[in-house]
């Protein structure tokens, strides 16, 4: 294997390009077709590609049917909108969600609270990258999925948060603003059992006839395999073992997905991505994106980042192309530079051994200068090595300066073969001259011929290149992988025309702006549906350019896509651009993270996509904004104020108008509530609670014209919620009684103190104005990590019972540490949490974090779950948890936390002045006694929560403030000495 494919193989994600589908039909601009068919025993390549994607799928706009996750999640931030492709959710955006101290601790919150809103069960996701965008407004995050260990085929998962660094104290700081999901459901059924092992899928792979020319195969890895990632349907998960052939150096490079149940060929991907495209590269190298012709001969050009050596001393040119070579000794010295050898470019020429690869050597004094001039006379073959080299080098480069420092996926050298003359694809297949392509681990370009230049140009190498980059993002290539092969090149060139001069009469590869694709597309070949996002992009190339002004508009637009590129989940189906496509680029836009009033350039956005027949979200006339969002819960007998501001968009609004319905239950009429004007146009809506059970309400406001704005948009169609919930918290501040610590763990039971920090254990509480938690071994003030840790089995951290009887649901919350990635056996471990409702006879997993997921934090994170969702269990008065950290196996660095554990059942207690049963832990028990002024005074002296009744002391609404003072005491006083 060649010293790049090495360097190629050890990176992530290498493989996952588009198919042999893929492989090319040109229309060029001299009227003649260049084209590729389909081989004769094209069902032996795809066998079973029709029987199990060619399924009935709903169409494109098909509604989706939000989980109970997902309705929870749109009532808790109001104008959350889903993103659904064909009646399954991708994705949530449309008004900040959850908040945390940092960017990755909003990604964590919002992860572990609603993770199942995505209809796909629980989670197991693996981080990949994160990075602050370069716009210095968005924290993107991305993830990949498995299931039980597997690695899911595209299975991907990313969430967006908005950052102001400007204003850490703003609310929009540290925001979840946007997420977006391609996720595999594990079957109802569950998987079918594994019948077929590794050796037999290999035998299967390497027996079709097909591929017996493929000369190099890896072990058979498995995998869950649900489509290939823009799928026109949602395909039901199987795991299959995935077996990959290839012929090193050519473009026969195949995975196979085997059924590890039956043995069936489910799918046959070919690796290669074809394009018709153009070239050019430096010493001499062709200037601009057309080819090398006559009239375009080469320019002297500076080669950025090419390695120039001496000895085993090297260095690397800049983008001037100047280097410092420091070397000992005495002069003079050989100094040598190559296309050979460059940071992210390497040039072979296979099929043209009679032009060696361009190289000199330069004998210098010490201290002395040696200057180079690679391609000094110009040739076809010369001239495209040069090209290959300075091409995929500054295409490279133009995205790294545009990106998170973090994303370092593209980051490795990638060889680039020049000048072939052929590529086998097997069953009568070659191709030849009018063809480059990349196959996951090199870009190719073909030498002139069949009237066509030499396609090693600008270009056509900045296209290819473009599918390697969406072959690193994770994302499948398909249609989308052409169209943004395409928007690589017109955003480095400033050109909407793919490949100049490509043929030798002048012709050209593709012209997006002028084709005028529209979604949704109505062809099949991924080339002329790639169409539909370069038109776009070039919409707004044009609209910011004629706004901004030519210069200031290009580099915006450079910005934002390669931003937009960062957040992508890629195309779906045949469309390389679509209504998410439209939704991802207002985000990089926007700048309050509300899409309900626009972004500076909503305008020219909407036109551009409106070109292409994608529709943008509309603008509503009057935005009824719910800055501090809504509440889940109340306390049974509390009523909730809400903070609504209400702001003119396109029309005034009428502020006598504004308006809360509400109503108890689901049905019934709404009983209507003026809001209070409180100032300019900040409103307060009172919701009242003072019975149990469900609220619903809505907002309504009228313009000065008499239309009626909503909020929801579609009210009283979808309205919002809320429950009345006993809210029973515990911070472990004091000795709760009835907790209890079993276990058969040697070291690192648990115990509940202020930790002494660790590399794998925290130095603090996560509570702000507390010092206890409980966790797991305390070890001495800079012990060594391993000293306390939990080893020899397990330990388990066991609630005293509660009395939830009555309850409709129960949420549960608490802050997890959790470190099981250090030591001899590094994530193998879980930490799992168990809930039992018969006193502990009988227990269910409700949360189980690890062995190898995002959730092995070493941090805090906010887990979550109802009781409702844990399968078998029955909420009772007997209800505990428990939390098991294990280290059973191979001796592990295991560590864990917990804190600000905090249940709320809906359980109706219309009597304010209930607290607490003399526990401690803040149940109440039907009765007002000792035990509840007890419970209070301690609560409000530590300024808790759970102190925080009234804001007036005098007010029958009952309504917390969020903070604890004078009022709170006088007012539970005076509903104790009432006996409620």
């Amino acid at each position: 294997m060649r010293q790049g494919e090495k360097r190629v193989g050890s990176g992530r994600g290498v493989f996952g390009t588009c198919g042999l589908a893929g492989a090319l039909a040109l229309a060029l601009a001299s009227g003649h077709a260049l084209a590729i068919d389909a081989p004769p025993n094209a069902a032996m390549f795809f066998p079973n590609f029709g029987k199990r994607e060619a399924i009935k799928a709903p169409a494109l706009d098909a509604p989706a049917t939000l989980s109970l996750e997902a309705q929870r999640l749109m009532n808790r931030y109001p104008g959350a909108r889903p993103m659904t492709w064909r009646g399954e959710v991708l994705g949530f955006y449309g008004t900040p969600m959850t908040k945390g101290a940092t960017p990755a601790d909003a990604a964590a919150s919002f992860i572990a609270q609603h993770a199942r809103a995505y209809g796909a069960g629980d989670l197991n996701l693996n981080p990949t990258w994160n990075g602050s965008l370069r716009d210095g407004r968005h924290h993107v995050f991305h993830y990949t999925q498995s299931i039980d260990g597997l690695p899911v085929e595209f299975g991907r998962f990313s969430i967006v948060v908005r950052t102001t660094p400007e204003n850490p104290w703003s609310d929009l700081h540290n925001r979840v603003v946007q997420t977006k999901a391609r996720l595999a459901k594990r079957p109802a059924e569950g998987f079918k059992p594994d019948v077929v092992t590794a050796a037999t899928a290999s035998d299967i792979a390497t027996s079709l006839d097909a591929y017996r020319d493929l000369t190099s195969w890896k072990a058979p890895k498995q995998v869950i395999y649900f489509g290939e990632g823009d799928f026109e349907a949602w395909i039901t998960p199987i795991r299959a073992w995935k077996v990959q052939g290839e012929i090193p150096g050519t473009p026969r490079t195949f995975s196979f997905f085997i059924d590890c149940s039956t043995g069936e060929i489910v799918h046959i991907r070919g690796e290669a991505s074809f394009a018709d495209v153009t070239g050019t590269v430096q010493a001499n190298v062709t200037p601009g994106s057309g080819s090398d012709n006559p009239a375009n001969p080469p320019v002297l050009r500076p080669l950025d980042e090419i390695f120039v050596t001496s000895g085993a001393a090297s260095a690397l040119t800049d983008v001037a192309g100047a280097y410092t070579l420091s070397l000992a000794g005495a002069g003079p010295v050989n100094v040598t530079t190559t296309v050979g050898g460059g940071q992210w470019a390497e040039v072979f020429s296979p099929q043209e051994p009679t032009t060696p690869i361009l190289s000199e050597t330069v004998s210098a004094l010490l201290p002395g200068s040696a200057s180079f001039v690679l391609n000094p006379t110009p040739s076809e073959f010369s001239t495209a090595q040069a090209n290959g080299f300075y091409y995929q080098t500054l295409t490279h480069n133009y995205l790294r300066a545009l990106t998170p420092v973090e994303w370092t996926a593209i980051d490795f050298m990638l060889p680039v073969n020049a000048n072939l003359n052929f590529a086998d694809l097997g069953g009568g297949v070659i191709i030849n001259n009018c063809n480059a392509f990349y196959d996951g681990v090199s870009t190719n370009f073909f030498v002139a011929g069949g009237g066509c230049n030499n396609t090693a140009g600008g270009s056509v190498a900045s296209h290819e290149y473009g599918h390697h980059i969406v072959n690193q993002l994770g994302l499948a290539q398909g249609a989308f992988g052409e169209g943004f092969g395409d928007t690589m090149s017109m955003m480095i060139f400033d050109d909407p025309i793919i490949g100049r001069n490509f043929t030798t009469g002048g012709g050209v590869v593709r012209t997006p702006d002028t084709a005028n694709i529209q979604y949704p597309c109505s062809g099949t070949g991924v080339h002329f549906c790639g169409q539909i996002l370069g038109g776009s992009l070039w919409e707004i190339r044009k609209a910011y350019g004629s706004f901004y002004g030519s210069a200031p508009g290009l580099a915006l637009v450079r910005q934002q896509h390669a931003d937009w590129a960062m957040i992508t989940g890629g195309g779906v189906g045949t469309a390389s651009a679509h209504p998410q496509t439209a939704i991802d680029w207002l985000l990089i836009d926007d700048t309050n993270a509300d899409p309900d009033d626009g972004s500076p350039n909503y305008s020219r956005l909407a036109s551009a996509f409106g070109q292409h027949s994608i529709p943008v979200p509309p603008l509503v006339a009057i935005d009824i904004d719910l800055p501090d969002g809504l509440p889940e819960s109340v306390r049974p007998g509390q009523s909730a104020a809400i903070r609504v501001i209400i702001e003119n968009v396109s029309a005034t609004a009428n502020a006598s108008t504004a308006k809360l319905f509400y109503r108890n239950g689901s049905s019934g009429a709404f009983t209507e509530s003026p809001m209070t004007l409180v100032s300019g146009n900040e409103f307060r809506a009172i919701v009242p609670t003072s019975v149990c059970g469900n609220v619903e309400y809505y907002f309504s406001v009228q313009s000065t014209l008499g239309a009626t704005i909503t909020s929801p948009a579609n009210a009283p169609t979808t309205v919002y919620a809320l429950t009345a919930r006993t809210v029973l918290p515990n911070d472990f501040e004091t000795d709760a009684p009835g907790w209890t610590v079993t276990g058969t763990a040697t070291t690192g039971a648990w115990v509940r103190g202020d930790p002494n920090a660790s590399d794998a254990q925290p130095e603090d509480d996560r509570s702000s104005s507390g010092t206890n938690c409980w966790f797991t071994g305390q070890g001495p003030v800079g012990g060594a990590v391993g000293t306390a840790d939990v080893d020899g089995g397990q330990t388990t951290l066991t609630s005293p019972q509660f009395d939830l009887a009555g309850a409709t649901d129960a949420q549960f919350r608490f802050w997890l540490w959790y470190h099981n990635f250090g030591g001899a056996a590094p994530n193998a471990d879980v930490f799992t949490t168990q809930v039992s409702s018969d006193n502990g006879s009988t227990w269910f997993n409700a949360d189980v974090v690890g062995p190898d997921t995002q959730t092995n934090f070493n941090g805090w994170a906010l887990r979550s779950f109802n009781l409702l969702n844990v399968p078998g269990l029955t909420i009772t008065n007997q209800v505990r948890i428990r939390f098991i950290a294990d280290d059973s196996g191979s001796g592990s660095i295991v560590e864990a936390a917990i804190d600000d554990l905090t249940f709320e059942p809906a359980i109706c207690n219309l009597c304010l002045a209930d607290l607490d049963d003399g526990s401690g832990a803040g149940t109440p028990d039907a009765g007002v006694d000792i035990n509840d002024l007890l419970y209070f005074l301690a609560k409000f002296e530590l300024g808790d929560a759970a102190a925080d009744l009234d804001n007036d002391g005098e007010t029958s609404q009952a309504l917390p403030d969020g903070g604890v003072d004078i009022n709170d005491l006088l007012f539970f006083l005076a509903r104790f000495e009432s006996g409620c």
